[in-house]
């Protein structure tokens, strides 16, 4: 009797122990119960499904840490639930054919440090949530569809390094909160329809090494703080509307200014006013400065 005792009593533990292994969630159980709808909407698959057995998600402590899914004709849109992801760093979702705006939830990715949702085909505006993610060290959005400022909140992201908004159809002037990034290294705004000037704060930008500012609507005087940036390899500002004096830039630094057809000239009257010691490479400075000679002559003839 003893012996029967003991053996009911060992198999209902075997028992108890084989179910605690069934039911008590692991470090993936628990993002499938909580985090992985958004990356199964995104990749199709059961909303149910355990997303960090998918090779494009890596989990840690039972959380989606890493979301990689690029290069891929996926099509749909950027799901709301993707703003319940607390903990992912690293958000990577280009060239994928993504469709629709750009959901506002993003701004919950408080530990998010790279965004890249470039090479898609969202549009709408950039949400304003966007600039309240202050660990983020990589913004590229850049060919899309988007339309819209760049907000004044832009000047919150105070550890971005790298900005890419180039190739959309955004608009209006450059805010002036962008001089304010100190840690910026790549600025390219490129492919748009901004106007105005270049604030003069981009001078304090000591980290910046390239300048994309090209094919845009941009205007006036190049400030001559941009002379203070003194790690500056390339500098972009080709097809826009600038005028006057060419700062003094490294010498190492490649410049594109052509198709800017008052370079070269005062801002004010059109006389010719040219300061800078950089070699110019592969730009037509020398023809636009011939040019300006020319008329200069055949208005005192």
């Amino acid at each position: 009797m003893n012996i029967i005792i003991l053996l009911t009593i060992t198999l209902i533990t075997i028992l108890s122990l084989v179910n605690g292994e069934i039911t008590t969630p692991t470090v993936e159980n628990v993002a499938v119960e909580g985090e992985c709808i958004a990356v199964n909407k995104l990749l199709g698959k059961d909303l149910n499904s355990n997303c960090c057995l998918e090779k494009e998600v890596t989990c840690q402590d039972g959380y989606i840490v890493k979301l990689s899914i690029h290069e891929v004709n996926l099509g749909g849109t950027i799901p709301s639930e993707i703003g319940n992801l607390s903990q992912l760093k690293e958000l990577f979702l280009y060239n994928i054919q993504l469709s629709g705006t750009i959901p506002p939830e993003i701004g919950n990715l408080s530990q998010l440090k790279t965004l890249s949702i470039h090479d898609n085909n969202l549009s709408g505006s950039i949400p304003a949530e966007i600039f309240k993610l202050s660990q983020l060290e990589v913004l590229s959005i850049h060919h899309n569809n988007l339309s819209g400022s760049i907000p004044s909140e832009i000047g919150n992201l105070s550890i971005l390094k790298s900005l890419y908004l180039n190739y959309n159809n955004l608009s209006g002037p450059i805010p002036p909160e962008i001089g304010n990034l100190n840690q910026l290294t790549t600025i390219s705004i490129s492919n748009n329809k901004f106007t105005g000037s270049i604030p003069s704060g981009i001078g304090n930008l000591s980290n910046i090494q390239r300048l994309f500012l090209y094919k845009n609507e941009l205007s006036g005087p190049i400030p001559s703080e941009i002379g203070n940036l003194t790690n500056l390899k390339k500098f972009n500002i080709y097809n826009n509307n600038f005028c006057g004096d060419i700062p003094k830039l490294p010498s190492t630094c490649i410049i594109k200014i052509d198709n800017n057809p008052n370079i070269g000239s005062n801002c004010s009257n059109g006389s010719i006013s040219v300061k800078s010691d950089s070699p110019q490479k592969n730009n037509n400075l020398t023809e636009i400065i011939y040019n300006k000679i020319i008329k200069y002559i055949l208005r005192k003839v």
